[in-house]
């Protein structure tokens, strides 16, 4: 992992960027299927599940 701390500075910042861009889609996809279940959970409070 030396070569990448030792390259130059137009080296390393493609790469950070493109580590951070897939890291922060990854994070969003499970925050949002997250919210997902959380809202298809609690819906059944909002909607009163023992209406008929």
């Amino acid at each position: 992992m030396d070569f990448i701390t030792s390259a130059p500075l137009w080296i390393q910042a493609p790469i950070v960027v493109a580590v951070a861009v897939v890291l922060c889609g990854v994070l969003a996809f499970f925050f949002l299927r997250l919210i997902d279940i959380a809202g298809a959970k609690t819906y059944q409070w909002f909607e009163g599940k023992n209406e008929k």
